[in-house]
């Protein structure tokens, strides 16, 4: 017997969207997958900011500071970054590279 997933509960149902929705739940590897190149760019961007502003403020402990505030910086805009393509593939923000990608042709309003 195989496992089906009811796509009609009202839990899915998407209402006063503009753009098309992709998939009610993506998985972390469609996350990774679909990231654009601002995407990561903002990612390396925070990541590059964050090491050294935790070396300039981090005193007296310069480079544990440092490493710190690396990860934390890399580590938070990861978490934006997933929240953004999550709202992408769910029909939230806009999607027209996704829609593509995946065979959904948007609707003519929406470029």
């Amino acid at each position: 017997m195989s496992h089906q997933t009811q796509v009609n509960t009202p839990f899915y149902k998407q209402t006063n969207s503009r753009y098309p929705m992709i998939t009610p739940w993506p998985t972390v590897g469609m996350l990774f997958s679909n990231m654009r190149a601002s995407d990561m760019g903002l990612v390396a961007g925070a990541t590059a900011v964050s090491f050294p502003l935790g070396a300039i403020l981090g005193r007296p402990a310069r480079r544990s500071a440092m490493w710190f505030f690396g990860v934390t910086g890399f580590s938070a805009m990861t978490i934006h970054v997933m929240q953004r393509v999550t709202w992408r593939l769910q029909g939230k923000m806009e999607n027209y590279k996704e829609c593509i990608t995946y065979g959904i042709y948007p609707r003519e309003n929406e470029q």
